[in-house]
C-alpha cells in the first residue's frame, strides 16, 4: 500500500531554473494527499538499477572490410530497453553478452519502447577478435548525487529531485528495477556561471545505504527511508495560499547538513500557463550566492518553504 500510495505523488513538483530565476511548481498537485510533511533538504547518492538494460546509442560492428549495423537495420531505437533475448530475460550488460556469446544465426530481442514491448529479428556479428556484437551502446545502471524533499511520517515515503532521471544520451526517462539512497557528502561546488549551470561535488558511499528507490517519474524519484527523519512536519501549502514575497528553500550545499537559504517568489501563474512551472523565484541570499552563483547542478529537490508551509521544490537549473 506504501508503494501504491506514492505513486499518487506522481503529478509533478518540479521546477525550471535558469542562472538566477528559477520557476517551480506549488506542492498542492504533487502532495494531493498528504497534509503534512517533514521538508529535508539533504544530499543523498542515487544508485539506481535500470528495468533492462538501456541502448544509449547505436554503432557499427566492424567484421573484416566491412562495417555493418545489425540493431540499427533491425528497427532498434536509441532509448530502448531490452527486456529479453530468444525468450530469456535480460537485466544487466553481463547477461546480454552472455546471451549474445550463445545466439544463432538471427535472434528475437525484445524491447520496451513507450509503454509497449516489441520484438525484432536481429542477426548477431562476429568481430575479427571473436566477440559477438550487434551494434549497440548500453546501459544498465546509473549513480548521482541529488537532494531530497520531503518526507512523509505517516506512509514512511520520502520524495526527491522533483524531476525524473533521464538517461543523458538518449533523454529518456530511466525505466528502472530499484536502487538504493546512499548517505553523501558535499565536499565542493563549481559555481554556476552565465551559460555554465555549475555542480555539487560531493562522494556517497556505496555501503552506507539510507533508504531505498522504487519509483522514477516525472515528477521525481519516491522511495523508502530506512530510518525515519527527526525533523518537525510541517504544512503542505494549498494553491491559493502561496503569495509573491520572501520565502527560503533548504539545502545542503557543504558537509552533511541542509541550511536554509532565503528566497524572493517573484510570479505565480495559473495551472498549464507556463507548462510544468508555477511559480518563478530568484534567489536573494549572499552566502548561497556567494558560495554557488545560485542554483546548481544537485540542489533539484531542495524544497521550498513561505510561512512555514512546503510550497514547491527546486528542480532544473
Amino acid at each position: 500500500m506504501k508503494k501504491n500510495r506514492a505513486l499518487r505523488y506522481r503529478t509533478a513538483f518540479t521546477v525550471l531554473a535558469v542562472l538566477l530565476l528559477f520557476s517551480c511548481v506549488t506542492a498542492n498537485a504533487a502532495l494531493c494527499d498528504a497534509s503534512q510533511l517533514i521538508p529535508l533538504g539533504n544530499a543523498a547518492g542515487i544508485s539506481l538499477s535500470t528495468e533492462g538494460v538501456l541502448i544509449v546509442g547505436l554503432s557499427g560492428v566492424k567484421t573484416g572490410n566491412d562495417t555493418v549495423y545489425p540493431a540499427r537495420d533491425a528497427g532498434l531505437c536509441e532509448g530502448d530497453v531490452i527486456v529479453s533475448i530468444d525468450g530469456t530475460q535480460i537485466d544487466t550488460v553481463g547477461e546480454l553478452q552472455t546471451k549474445l556469446a550463445e545466439a544463432r544465426e538471427e535472434s528475437s530481442i525484445t524491447v520496451k519502447r513507450d509503454g509497449k514491448e516489441l520484438t525484432f529479428p536481429v542477426r548477431p556479428v562476429k568481430t575479427e577478435e571473436g566477440s559477438v556484437r550487434i551494434g549497440v551502446w548500453i546501459r544498465d545502471n546509473m549513480l548521482g548525487i541529488g537532494t531530497l524533499t520531503f518526507y512523509d511520517p505517516e506512509s514512511g515515503v520520502y520524495g526527491a529531485l522533483g524531476h525524473g532521471i533521464n538517461d543523458k544520451n538518449s533523454g529518456h526517462l530511466l525505466s528502472i528495477e530499484g536502487g538504493d539512497l546512499l548517505h553523501s557528502t558535499i565536499e565542493g561546488v563549481k559555481r554556476g556561471e552565465s551559460g555554465t549551470p555549475g555542480e555539487l561535488q560531493g562522494t556517497y558511499e556505496p555501503q552506507a545505504r539510507i533508504g531505498s528507490v522504487f519509483s522514477n517519474t516525472a515528477a521525481g524519484i519516491f522511495g523508502e527511508l530506512d530510518e525515519a527523519p527527526s525533523g518537525r512536519p510541517v504544512p503542505v501549502a494549498r494553491t491559493g495560499d502561496v503569495r509573491l514575497g520572501e520565502a527560503s528553500i533548504l539545502s545542503c550545499v557543504a558537509g552533511c547538513e541542509p541550511k536554509t537559504y532565503s528566497i524572493r517568489i517573484c510570479a505565480l501563474y495559473r495551472t498549464g500557463e507556463m507548462g510544468n512551472r508555477d511559480m518563478l523565484i530568484e534567489v536573494t541570499d549572499k552566502a548561497l550566492l556567494e558560495t554557488t552563483g545560485g542554483i546548481v547542478q544537485g540542489m533539484s529537490g531542495s524544497p521550498i518553504l513561505q510561512n512555514g508551509a512546503i510550497v514547491g521544490a527546486v528542480t532544473h537549473v
